[in-house]
């Protein structure tokens, strides 16, 4: 039984079509295109989230605590008690930022803070939850009475995010390892 010469050709199209969207997929990791943009939009997510807390220790946002906190609510679970945490957080830290420089005279403010690089390293990524582990790099730039200065920072965060009433929330984020000069 012989196959028409038109069958032939649809056949081959079709195979054609399967291997090159099988290729395709294994390109992307075996991740579709759709699945390409959720990760990055998370990824996006959390690492915005986590730039708030830095920004509000800077020196020219110590009076502006409470509008912090507030953004904090779109990007953290109150669900989960994660919320409060990093409120109490970003709260704790300013107020040591404070005391240390009280504390020994040297004035020092926290004037600049930026990442320069964020690398994931782990991503699990599905309709309704997130499990995200990256290593950053970042600087903080202080002022002293003295003195204008820089630290840099290389820390490793895992994240895990839930989607609550149709928005990604993050339910809990751990520092992993800490390396700052």
């Amino acid at each position: 039984m012989r196959l028409e010469k038109k069958s032939q050709v649809i056949i081959l199209g079709v195979v054609i079509v399967v291997v090159a969207l099988v290729g395709a997929r294994m390109a992307f990791g075996g991740k579709s295109q759709k699945e390409i943009e959720r990760t990055a939009k998370v990824e996006a997510f959390v690492i915005q989230a986590w730039r708030i807390k830095h920004d509000a220790r800077l020196f020219e946002n110590r009076d502006k605590l409470l509008s912090f906190k507030q953004q904090l609510m779109n990007y953290y679970s109150a669900e989960s008690g994660a919320l409060a945490e990093q409120q109490r957080l970003i709260s704790a830290l300013t107020a040591a930022d404070i005391a240390a420089a009280k504390d020994d005279n040297s004035g020092e403010k926290i004037l600049n803070f930026w990442v320069s690089d964020v690398s994931f390293t782990n991503e699990k990524v599905d309709d309704n939850n997130a499990r995200l582990t990256a290593d950053v790099e970042f600087y903080i730039g202080y002022r002293t009475q003295a003195q204008t200065y820089r630290t840099y920072g290389n820390n490793t965060y895992s994240w895990q995010l839930k989607k609550e009433q149709g928005k990604w929330k993050v339910t809990k984020e751990e520092l992993v390892t800490t390396n700052e000069e």
